[in-house]
C-alpha cells in the first residue's frame, strides 16, 4: 500500500511534519499526538483501558468482514497501480484479515 500510494503522489505514511503543514493552511494546533494503535487487545491491562478500548473500536472498523475496509482501500490502489487482479487483491485481504485477528497480533498502526 505505502508503494501504491508513493506512486500516487499521496503517501499513505504518517508525515514526520504534520503539524507544521497543518499550521501552514491555518490550523491552530491546541493538541497534536500521533498514536499507535495496537491491532490486538493488551491482555496485562484492564477491559475498560482507554488504549484497550481504542484497540477494539479500531479493529471493529478496520476488519471486521462486514466493512471491507482493507478491500476497500487497496482494490482501486492495488489495481490501477501495482497491476494486480481482483482476485489477487482479494486473496491478500483475507491472508490480512486471517492475521490481524489471531489473538496476539503484535502489529500496531499509527495514527
Amino acid at each position: 500500500m505505502r508503494r501504491a500510494t508513493a506512486a500516487l503522489g499521496k503517501p499513505l505514511d504518517y508525515p514526520e511534519d504534520a503539524e507544521r503543514r497543518l499550521e501552514a493552511v491555518g490550523f491552530d494546533i491546541i493538541k497534536h499526538n500521533r498514536l499507535s494503535v495496537r491491532t490486538c487487545q493488551d491482555k496485562t491491562l484492564g477491559e475498560n483501558d482507554a488504549q484497550n478500548q481504542l484497540t477494539r473500536w479500531y479493529r471493529h472498523t478496520m476488519f471486521h468482514p462486514a466493512f471491507k475496509t482493507i478491500r476497500g482501500m487497496s482494490m482501486a490502489l492495488f489495481t490501477h497501480q501495482l497491476g494486480w487482479t481482483p482476485q489477487q487483491i482479494v486473496a491478500l485481504c483475507g491472508e490480512v484479515h486471517h492475521t490481524l485477528n489471531q489473538i496476539r497480533s503484535p502489529w500496531y498502526h499509527k495514527l
